[in-house]
Formats: structure tokens, C-alpha cells, sequence
């Protein structure tokens, strides 16, 4: 019993592990990120959906973009997300949030994705 128990939680522990370095990997790759911390029930995050979804088509070439649902995701604990939609600019160790002003316009979020 005991090593069936010891075995699990080795299972466990290098699942746990592997989850952690996929996760901070697609974060470390050449290009910034766009996260964008959305929440399940959230009205305002379906109406950002769709400014995400063409900026997405228009600066992949730019920037990786990854959607995270705030429950499920640890980069939201992180950052200290507290609000849903929320929209971070990561890029190394900085991390530049998009204010909600802007997210409400599709061609302010464009321009911001533009400047940086």
C-alpha cells in the first residue's frame, strides 16, 4: 500500500512539473505575449472577445497570444488579477497591463498592440 501511495504521488509530482515547465515555456519564446485573463460569466470579456480574436489575425506575427480563464490560471494569481477582462503585455520579466479604457476600443487596443 505504501508503494502504490509513494507511486501516486510521484505520478503526481512530475505531472505537476511538467505542467509548470509547458506553461513557462510558451511564455519564453522569442516574441512578447498577449495575455489576455478572462472570465467565464464575464459579460465584458465576450464583448472584448472579438477585438482579441482580430487583433490576434492581424499581429500574430508580432506578438503569441494565449486566453486564460482567471480560475484556471496561474499567470492571473501572478500578476494579481482581481478583474476580468485583463490584458497584460509580457515580454521577459516586464509585465505592461492594458487598461480597461482601452480594451472597450477596438482601435485603442490595435494602437497599443501597434506602438509597443
Amino acid at each position: 500500500m505504501k508503494k502504490i501511495i509513494l507511486s501516486l504521488f510521484l505520478i503526481f509530482g512530475i505531472t505537476a512539473c511538467l505542467f509548470t515547465v509547458s506553461q513557462t515555456s510558451a511564455f519564453a519564446q522569442g516574441k512578447p505575449t498577449v495575455l489576455y485573463i478572462y472570465g467565464q460569466f464575464c459579460g465584458a470579456c465576450r464583448q472584448f472577445e472579438p477585438t482579441f480574436d482580430a487583433a490576434k489575425a492581424k499581429f500574430s506575427q508580432k506578438f503569441d497570444f494565449r486566453a486564460e480563464e482567471y480560475n484556471h490560471s496561474q499567470k492571473a494569481q501572478e500578476l494579481n488579477v482581481t478583474e476580468t477582462p485583463t490584458v497584460f503585455i509580457l515580454d521577459g520579466n516586464k509585465a505592461q497591463k492594458i487598461g480597461w479604457q482601452c480594451l472597450s476600443s477596438p482601435g485603442c487596443f490595435e494602437q497599443k498592440l501597434q506602438n509597443y
